[in-house]
């Protein structure tokens, strides 16, 4: 999914797509929470 789609949608779909950490590190980005990915262009 484009990120330009993923930025709009809720926070908790952004959540089920994978824009989220679980503990203890899985699912950062280059050592950041992915939506940061998101709010960046």
């Amino acid at each position: 999914m484009p990120r330009e789609i993923a930025r709009e949608l809720p926070e908790r779909l952004q959540e089920l797509l994978g824009y989220n950490v679980h503990p203890p590190f899985l699912g950062y980005v280059d050592g950041r929470h992915p939506r940061r990915v998101l709010s960046s262009s």
